[in-house]
């Protein structure tokens, strides 16, 4: 059927809804990728010849850049924006959809880790996945810097960023928190997240550390 063999070709956008953090890429399942994991709104069934444009509603909100078929998106701040795509053949220009953009805000929330197995002395939690860390940053921006403050100096946390190749291929990474607790209680931490300068507050958690403890097996 000749219809139903256009209508199949007729350009559509891979999604319609999405929602990305600030920045311009984020994780697939807690892992990175400079390249493989950037916020992107795609054209599918691309028709030969064609032009496409990729343009935001509000551009304080989210910013697009075009690659050919596909349209790299950037948060900007928290909010909503519509990215329309449109597209031109043969001096006739349609829209070929719309897909509606929610930036989020990183927040931050401890794991289990946090209140059930963390110890004394220098430690560092590895892992892309939540159970493996002692917090779980959602909407995580890799382009910021994150800080954490301690109420207490006897616990000092970092972030560090580690290697993921092994467990999902080449450039990928993940992010670990390095600490060095002094002394067993409980902590209140604040997560900072610099950005373009600007510095604010992502939000607060607490951590356990526990005294070394010896069990029979």
């Amino acid at each position: 059927n000749v219809g139903n063999t256009q209508a199949a070709k007729k350009a559509t956008l891979s999604e319609t809804k999405k929602t990305i953090g600030v920045g311009t890429y984020g994780e697939d399942n807690f892992y990175f990728h400079k390249a493989k994991t950037k916020y992107c709104v795609t054209v599918k069934n691309a028709q030969k010849g064609a032009a496409y444009a990729f343009v935001s509603s509000n551009k304080k909100v989210v910013t697009v850049k075009k690659s050919g078929t596909k349209g790299y998106l950037t948060g900007v701040k928290a909010g909503t924006a519509t990215v329309t795509v449109k597209q031109t053949l043969k001096g006739k220009t349609v829209t070929v959809g719309k897909c509606k953009v929610t930036v989020k805000n990183a927040t931050v929330s401890a794991t289990e880790n946090a209140n059930e197995t963390l110890g004394m002395g220098d430690n560092v939690q590895i892992g892309g996945a939540e159970r493996d860390a002692i917090c779980y940053i959602k909407y995580l921006n890799p382009d910021a810097t994150y800080t954490y403050k301690s109420n207490d100096s006897n616990l000092k946390m970092t972030q560090v960023k580690a290697d993921a190749e092994w467990a999902v291929g080449k450039g990928y990474f993940c992010y670990a928190q390095k600490y060095t607790a002094k002394k067993p209680g409980t902590y209140t931490v604040t997560l900072q997240e610099k950005y373009k300068g600007k510095t604010k507050n992502v939000g607060k958690f607490k951590v356990i550390i526990h005294d070394t403890v010896i069990q029979d097996s």
